[in-house]
């Protein structure tokens, strides 16, 4: 029984108040990830009417249940109190990012709002989620802070595995009975990743989506032309081979996505093929491929496919060939691997994570005339992941969410285990689930969905038919990668998939259909530069490095006419490496110069990007622009 204050002795925490629904958008003003998360009071209609004045905010109202109403009443708790000692870990870290932001040029951006007043409340956490948030009101405005959240999870129940996929022998596991196993999504995630629990876990995840998901059921599919063999039974279980199954061939196999790191550690050539066709000793792998194959045969597949080891790398013929096939390579997949958290391929992705603090909380559920009584586990969640679900989806502090390479794997893989520094999570055509209990339906790296043409109205809006594309390439844009012309190639397998479902013609990187629109692309967030080898055309946004986004706003007028577009690609991958291009364009031309005056509001921060650029005739002052200033 854990030690509790006064309050929380009284807080029946299965049935707290909901989410405010006076609570609108939120802002964070340091950084997107940070923990220093102001919300706003909801707005009527929009934020741009709230910002002008012809539109109220609607009143703040209740933040809940009351809780602690000063930071020195929870400190005080938190001596002997499990539940408040959790919530003042979280306090004290948004209350040292306040006092931060409050001497960052960067936070001037936002209104002032005095910081929180540190008087409590305490509501059910957003979107159904399992847990409660703790809040704060500002001290000068109608703004409140999300203080802290808590999340609620139990341990597994019994685990009774009918696998459909049972080429690796594996032994049975049993996990006791808990009868709130079926009441809480969120699971206790443990130190080690690769503890028997955490492994039957992930084996849970791929059953349950192989039976119960319409989407998911995923036959059999044709396997890439080499593969590695983690199950011959030729072979000692320390021996792997990589094997070229006769053409045509159909089975499951697994892939892995991962981040080779500065040099690679064991690659396949044209000197070593014949020889890792004899057998390759699992100890001379990088660690990242131990645990791979570790992960795999766990999941009771025989065969995976990693790009290093399947590709001849020193073989230009071999590498266009098997690259350009790897939309249909991870498509095929019946499970990809996501080494998110490994920074190379020698740290592996099986280590220790850092270990999290658990509150047990003995609680009573009443389900018709039956009660149940249990424990559940309380910890603290980031309050990043609490304000916005898609900050979970994202994983933008994994280090392979940075890798340009990666960014397709993710979209083209039907079914992905994704092994992050926090935490395990799983992703398939119906879900995106974590262990600690975070579901998002919404299905944001579906490539299916972002092809979907939008209807009349949504045309009107925005692009003539490939606005998905282009939120892509902005995520896209955002990545970095080893080699400078590995540009277009990629992002040639969602290319490729793009024009089968679009039938469009593709233009490195853009789309014939809306090319207009293509070459507004705009550079802003940060430092921009040209490749030293010429690799695209300047019309085409992958002739720049750097963050970079094609606007679509409300509406446009055409005011230029495609006469010719022509581009010539290196080899045979026709979505690859491009040798040069032309464009021939009919448009009007206008002077326009830079303005030496501020974007509007610029003056409150130290900010350098935004400048403004007027012309003769449609801009007199001039629209903001992003060019670095030198």
């Amino acid at each position: 029984m854990p030690g509790l204050c006064s309050i929380c002795s009284n807080i029946s925490f299965l049935d707290l108040p909901p989410f405010p629904p006076w609570i609108g958008w939120y802002h964070v003003p340091l950084h997107h990830l940070s923990e220093l998360v102001p919300f706003v009071p909801r707005d009527e209609e929009d934020h741009d009417a709230l910002k002008s004045g012809t539109r109220k905010a609607v009143s703040p109202g209740s933040l809940g249940l009351p809780y602690h109403q000063s930071l020195e009443a929870l400190q005080e708790a938190a001596k002997t109190c499990d539940v408040c000692s959790l919530v003042e870990e979280s306090v004290l870290r948004v209350k040292g990012l306040v006092e931060g932001a409050f001497k960052d040029a960067r936070f001037a951006y936002y209104d002032k709002s005095g910081g929180p007043k540190y008087e409590f409340g305490i509501t059910k956490r957003r979107d159904g989620e399992d847990g409660l948030l703790v809040w704060s009101m500002a001290k000068d405005n109608d703004e409140c802070y999300l203080m802290g959240a808590i999340g609620y999870c139990v341990d597994d129940g019994t685990l009774n595995e009918q696998f459909t996929i049972m080429e690796c022998p594996r032994k049975p596991d049993y996990i006791p009975e808990n009868p709130l196993k079926n009441h809480f999504r969120g699971r206790p995630v443990l130190e080690d990743p690769a503890d028997p629990v955490s492994l039957a876990r992930l084996r849970r995840w791929l059953t349950d989506c192989s039976s119960k998901h319409s989407k998911c059921n995923l036959q059999t599919a044709p396997l890439p032309l080499r593969l590695l063999d983690i199950a011959d039974s030729s072979l000692p279980s320390s021996q792997i081979r990589l094997v070229e199954p006769p053409p045509g061939t159909e089975g499951h196999y697994a892939s892995l996505s991962h981040c080779w790191g500065h040099s690679p550690q064991f690659t396949t050539t044209r000197s070593t093929l014949e020889a890792r066709k004899t057998g390759i000793d699992l100890s001379h792998l990088p660690k990242t491929f131990q645990d791979a194959v570790i992960v795999i045969r766990e999941l009771g597949l025989r065969y995976i496919w990693i790009d290093s080891l399947c590709i001849c790398q020193d073989d230009n013929a071999d590498w266009e060939r098997e690259s350009a096939k790897m939309a249909s390579t991870y498509a095929g997949a019946h499970i990809t691997v996501a080494a998110s958290r490994a920074a190379s391929d020698i740290t592996g992705f099986l280590t220790p994570r850092v270990a999290r603090r658990h509150v047990v909380l003995p609680v009573t559920l009443k389900q018709g005339n039956d009660t149940i009584r249990g424990e559940i586990q309380l910890f603290n969640i980031h309050l990043a992941h609490a304000a916005g679900g898609l900050n979970y989806v994202l994983q933008e502090k994994e280090t392979l969410s940075t890798r340009a390479w990666a960014l397709q794997e993710r979209y083209l893989a039907p079914r992905t285990l994704h092994f992050g520094e926090g935490q395990t999570s799983y992703e398939c055509q119906e879900c995106f689930k974590t262990e600690d209990g975070y579901l998002d339906t919404s299905k944001y790296f579906d490539i299916a969905r972002k092809t979907e043409r939008q209807d009349d109205e949504e045309k009107s809006r925005y692009h003539r038919m490939a606005t998905e594309w282009y939120e892509m390439v902005f995520q896209y844009s955002r990545r970095n990668m080893s080699r400078e012309s590995d540009k277009l190639p990629a992002m040639s397998g969602l290319a490729r998939l793009w024009q089968q479902l679009l039938g469009e013609e593709y233009v490195a990187g853009l789309w014939k259909g809306d090319l207009i629109e293509g070459i507004a692309f705009q550079c802003f967030g940060g430092t921009h530069r040209r490749p030293e080898q010429w690799r695209a055309p300047s019309w085409s946004w992958a002739s720049v490095d750097g963050i970079l986004s094609v606007t679509h706003l409300g509406g446009w007028t055409d005011l230029a006419v495609v006469k010719d577009v022509r581009v010539n690609v290196k080899g045979e991958n026709p979505y690859g490496e491009v040798s040069d291009a032309v464009l021939d364009i009919e448009c009007i031309l206008e002077r326009a110069w830079v303005s030496k005056d501020k974007e509007q509001d610029e003056d409150k921060i130290p900010h350098t990007r935004h400048m403004l650029n007027p012309t003769e005739k449609r801009s007199k002052r001039g629209r903001p622009t992003y060019f670095r200033w030198r």
